[in-house]
């Protein structure tokens, strides 16, 4: 995938030595969490992105030129019960998630314009707790834009969506013998 990416990180991708980090963005109803999985804090476009030791890891992060449902999941150890409540607690299904590659110099001093790898909205949360070593597991799952493009929009005329909204209502009940088409509006 074709990228803009500055002089000064193709410079330091060049350097026999290279550091880099991932720059997890969850942004929540009540706030929005910084994370990173590099040894100290990293400061990126004003905002603070903590070395959080929870952060485990990602799984399929993969770019590719086709238009296609990319998705990527974040691995997050759940034994820090704080990372856990700001995801659960939070309404996080169809919230937004980026992650960014930074690039540091020899220096350690972070290289302007980190790259953007995933941008996505979070879905399918699980959690795996392993009671023989004391682990847990917060894993999400985000998927790209392009993951509701065959979905048709808005409500459908079913009964079944009718009760999840109006539960009791018995307006859809007969809807799918009608053999006819209605034509709104004439």
């Amino acid at each position: 995938m074709a990228r803009d990416i500055t002089s000064a990180v193709k410079t330091a991708a060049e350097q026999t030595r290279i550091s880099t980090c991932h720059l997890l963005t969850v942004y929540l109803d009540a706030q929005t969490i910084y994370w990173c999985d590099y040894t100290r804090p990293v400061i990126f476009d004003g905002n603070t992105y903590s070395p959080a030791g929870q952060l485990l890891g990602f799984e399929g992060l993969e770019e590719t030129s086709d238009v296609v449902v990319n998705s990527v999941t974040v691995s997050l150890s759940a034994v820090d019960t704080n990372a856990t409540s700001l995801i659960l607690s939070n309404y996080y299904l169809d919230r937004r998630l980026t992650v960014h590659r930074a690039f540091f110099d020899v220096n350690d001093a972070l290289i302007p314009d980190p790259i953007i790898i995933f941008d996505g909205r979070m879905n399918k949360p699980s959690l795996v707790e392993n009671p023989e070593d004391g682990s847990a597991v917060l894993s999400v799952e985000a998927s790209n834009q392009f993951a509701d493009f065959e979905r048709k929009p808005g409500r459908h005329t079913s009964n079944d969506e009718q009760q999840i909204h109006f539960p009791g209502d018995k307006g859809f009940e007969y809807a799918t013998e009608i053999d006819q088409t209605l034509t709104w509006g004439k």
